[in-house]
C-alpha cells in the first residue's frame, strides 16, 4: 500500500506492477491506501499481458465516485476503439455497465447493466464495492457483494480480445479508449483480477472486507 510515487505494486506476487499518469495520488481508501485520480488526466496503466489466457475471470474492485459523467470509466481494457472491455459507472442511458467487444460495439458485443432503478449508476461520495464475475457463457455483475444482472449468453472471452490486431494494448484504470469519454473523478482501491470465477459467497466476504 504505497503512499507516494508512480507505481502500484501487484499484492498477488505475480508482477502486474501498475504504473500512475497524470494527476494521481495515494490517498486514504476503503482497505487501505488508494489511488485518488482527479477527473480531467489522471489514470492507471496496468500491465500489457493481463489478459493472456484469461477465459473464466474476477475483476472485483472499491471505488468512491466523487462526480459522474457519461461514459467515464471504472476500467477500460482494450486496444483502441474496436476492441475492449470496459465497465462504466455512467453509460449513456445513465446505468452503471459492462462491456466486451470485438468490433466497437457491432455484432460482436455483450452488454450487462445495472437494472434501471433510482440506483442504476454509482452513487456519489460513498465507498460502492463493483464486481463482475464470469464462467463458461455466464457472467454476474455485483454490487456492494450482491447480484444485480446476470448475462446467460456471454460468449466472448478477455483472452481473444487483442485478435490479430497490430493496435498497443492499453489497459487502464479511470481512461477510456474513446479520447472524447470521460476520465474517472473518484478513488479506486483494492482492485483485483483474477483468473477464474469466484463463488457469490467470495464476491460477498470482498465486499464485506474493512481497513
Amino acid at each position: 500500500d504505497e503512499t507516494s510515487g508512480t507505481s502500484a505494486s501487484d499484492s498477488s506476487g505475480n508482477g502486474y506492477t501498475a504504473t500512475l499518469s497524470g494527476s494521481t495520488s495515494f490517498v486514504s481508501g476503503r482497505i487501505n491506501n488508494g489511488v485518488k485520480l482527479d477527473g480531467s488526466s489522471g489514470y492507471v496503466s496496468l500491465p500489457t499481458t493481463l489478459l493472456d489466457q484469461l477465459g473464466d475471470f474476477t475483476i472485483a474492485t472499491w471505488v468512491y465516485v466523487s462526480s459522474s459523467s457519461s461514459w467515464q470509466r471504472l476500467f477500460d481494457f482494450g486496444f483502441g476503439t474496436g476492441r475492449y472491455m470496459f465497465f462504466t459507472t455512467h453509460s449513456g442511458n445513465g446505468s452503471a455497465q459492462f462491456m466486451i467487444t470485438y468490433n466497437g460495439g457491432g455484432d460482436s458485443t455483450q452488454n450487462l447493466f445495472i437494472p434501471n432503478t433510482t440506483q442504476s449508476s454509482l452513487p456519489l461520495n460513498t465507498w460502492t464495492h463493483i464486481a463482475i464475475t464470469h464462467f463458461g457463457t455466464q457472467t454476474w455483475l455485483f454490487l456492494n457483494g450482491q447480484i444485480v444482472n446476470v448475462n446467460n449468453y456471454q460468449y466472448l472471452h478477455p483472452y481473444q480480445i487483442p485478435g490479430s490486431t497490430d493496435l498497443p494494448a492499453q489497459y487502464w484504470i479511470g481512461r477510456s479508449q474513446y479520447s472524447g469519454d470521460a476520465y474517472l473523478n473518484g478513488i479506486v482501491d483494492d482492485f483485483r483480477i483474477y483468473a477464474g470465477c469466484l463463488s457469490a459467497s467470495s464476491v460477498q466476504s470482498l465486499a464485506s472486507m474493512s481497513g
